[in-house]
């Protein structure tokens, strides 16, 4: 029967094979004449402040490779540009982008120091004096396949020294392994770098996503006339790498302060300290400072600490306390035992974990665990590891969510 059953599949498939063998309809098909794949059109509206960078060419270029074309463009005399993209044919945009503002021959500065090298507050630092500075900043560049130009910015960035720096440490991360393939992931690592850069510099503030502050060049107090405090604070940080040593450039400074910034992440505060002292000297006698009844050093903490906790598994990012974790509750959907409970999620060790056997995690029914503090607390970033005993098993399919009251939750993040 099997034999019997055989002999007809055979048969049945070669039937189908002369019947597709005669469909042909005699024409055949012209390899050439397939369409052509469409190219994806993006806007950006870029900025250079550090004060105002008029005549410096700006380009984008993809951290991941994928080509990007656009026409060559310069800052204008506000130290703005308008750019439209081109991606090859074939592709959209959705990835992170690198927006960069180099000054050349044709560009200019206006110092809002009291004093940029030779160049006095309100006036123009020639190219001479600036040599080849390039400022930087990454971003989330999103736009669909096909899309066309339509006037409307598909994303807005501005380049400054804190946008260079941060971007510096994310750089290096990203060189190291880290994630930043959704904006999901790009967003918290943006925050944890920004916050890095803050405290290297010396700067007490909540978390704040440097990467995206509209920062104001500093030479004027109406310039702040709608800016916040913490704007405020940041656009003078952002001023004081205006200073220009005798015989220098303002390209030598930044590659200076860039190399001090590299030590001081990796825990040197030898480094941390010189370059705070050099940033608290630049905004002495800075009158626009003085007129907002601000002082160098209500902005520049020089003794700020590079280690936050004792429990920090790194020399400057932050994580949350022993004393807060000690009356905070945290409750699970399940455990396999008392040696690898919830608890063990947040006892700042790599060598025990969390281990949920209850059942395979559905959208449906997922593992789930809360952190519940005795008061509100601030939280930038969340770091997450493999368990100790599969170390390429990486935590996937997760949320973040935050609630004030444990009634009603925000999603803060979906990886």
């Amino acid at each position: 029967m099997k034999t019997i059953q055989k002999r007809q599949l055979l048969c049945a498939m070669t039937a189908a094979l002369a019947l597709l063998t005669g469909c042909d309809s005699g024409d055949t098909p012209d390899a050439n004449d397939a369409p052509a794949p469409v190219s994806t059109s993006a806007e950006i509206d870029a900025s250079a402040v550090k004060g105002i960078l008029t005549g410096a060419a700006v380009s984008v270029s993809a951290l991941n490779g994928t080509e990007v074309n656009s026409t060559a463009i310069q800052t204008d005399s506000s130290g703005k540009a308008s750019l439209t993209l081109t991606s090859a044919p074939g592709y959209a945009f959705s990835a992170v982008h690198k927006l960069a503002v180099t000054s050349n021959a044709d560009s200019l500065m206006l110092c809002d120091l009291s004093l940029c090298g030779d160049t006095a507050l309100g006036a123009e630092v020639n190219a001479d004096a600036l040599g080849a500075v390039t400022l930087t900043n990454l971003f989330w560049l999103k736009a669909p396949l096909g899309a066309a130009a339509d006037g409307t910015a598909e994303a807005t960035v501005q380049v400054n020294a804190l946008t260079t720096f941060a971007s510096q440490l994310l750089e290096a991360a990203i060189a190291g392994g880290r994630n930043v393939s959704a904006l999901a992931t790009l967003e918290p690592a943006q925050l944890e770098y920004s916050a890095q850069l803050l405290r290297i510099l010396g700067v007490d503030m909540p978390a704040i996503n440097l990467m995206q502050q509209p920062l104001q060049s500093a030479d004027n107090a109406e310039n702040f006339a709608q800016s916040s405090n913490q704007l405020i604070r940041l656009s003078f940080v952002n001023a004081a790498f205006a200073h220009i040593d005798a015989d220098a450039t303002l390209a030598d400074s930044f590659a200076a302060a860039a190399a001090q910034v590299a030590l001081a992440a990796e825990g040197d505060e030898t480094a941390a300290t010189a370059l705070r002292q050099q940033l608290l000297d630049a905004l002495q006698g800075h009158p626009v400072l003085a007129q907002l009844g601000l002082t160098p050093d209500s902005i520049i903490d020089i003794e700020l600490p590079l280690v936050v906790a004792d429990n920090s598994s790194g020399p400057i990012r932050e994580y949350t306390a022993a004393a807060y974790l000690a009356g905070a509750q945290i409750s699970y959907r399940g455990a396999i035992s008392d040696s690898e409970s919830g608890e063990q999620a947040f006892d700042g060790n790599a060598e025990t974990k969390w281990l949920d056997n209850t059942a395979v995690p559905s959208a449906e029914a997922p593992a789930w665990l809360t952190l519940q503090f005795a008061e509100a607390q601030a939280v930038s970033v969340l770091s997450i590891t493999s368990a100790n005993d599969a170390p390429d098993r990486d935590p996937e399919n997760f949320n973040l969510q935050a609630s004030n009251d444990g009634e009603s939750w925000l999603t803060l993040g979906q990886w």
